[in-house]
């Protein structure tokens, strides 16, 4: 957690409509993170289209809104040509023309110079992660994600992470892989969690039990 005015200090949120999370919670730099579901989440499988078309009322505003929904998870995130075809798949891929402008001004965004902000943001989760239980919280609802790129791109990340995330978290955890490329490698202590987040359900893979 951080107050409002350190918040500010550091400069607060910003405008981009698309991974301003991440490139807020990597500005911030939090000392700790708690991996706890607070709520039911917003399904990023939904096609960015549809979800772009309830803020606006004709076709063309629509389309002007998921153009800039690309571009601004390009510049929050602090991608590369190459970071986009890894991360995003198909859709970046065909849109990459169109976003070549925005990756020079993306890697001002980014707070590590040879480091996009999602591998920043999960290398932050693995190395200050903790046990919700050590501030008294119940860990039924524990969820940590990796993205593709990032957990492909650890050497041995089956065993790597799977020994980075059982050093902090204690007891019986459930490995979800999936097919998104965004929430990739999933580690949850209860299944409970997919009832809030209910959109994963079709994109998982397989599961595996880590004791």
């Amino acid at each position: 957690m951080i107050s409002k005015e350190e918040a500010l200090k550091k400069g607060g949120r910003s405008d981009l409509n698309v991974g301003e999370d991440t490139e807020f919670t990597v500005r911030m730099n939090p000392k700790v993170f708690v991996p706890i579901i607070v709520g039911s989440n917003v399904n990023h499988e939904i096609p960015l289209f549809f979800r772009e078309k309830r803020y606006v009322k004709n076709l063309l505003e629509t389309i002007k809104r998921f153009l800039k929904a690309h571009a601004d998870y390009v510049e929050a995130l602090g991608l590369d040509l190459y970071d986009v075809l890894i991360f995003r798949g198909k859709r970046f891929t065909l849109l990459s023309p169109l976003l070549i402008s925005k990756f020079a001004k993306s890697k001002s965004r980014r707070l590590v110079k040879n480091m996009n902000n999602l591998t920043l943001e999960n290398f932050m989760l693995l190395t200050r992660l903790i046990d919700p239980k050590q501030l008294g919280m119940n860990n039924k609802l524990v969820m940590i994600s990796i993205n593709y790129g990032n957990y492909r791109s650890i050497v041995k990340s089956d065993e790597i992470v799977d020994k980075i995330v059982r050093r902090s978290i204690s007891g019986r955890l459930y490995k979800l892989i999936t097919s998104s490329r965004h929430l990739y490698c999933i580690y949850v202590k209860s299944l409970e969690v997919l009832l809030h987040t209910s959109f994963l359900i079709p994109s998982i893979n397989k599961i595996e039990i880590i004791e």
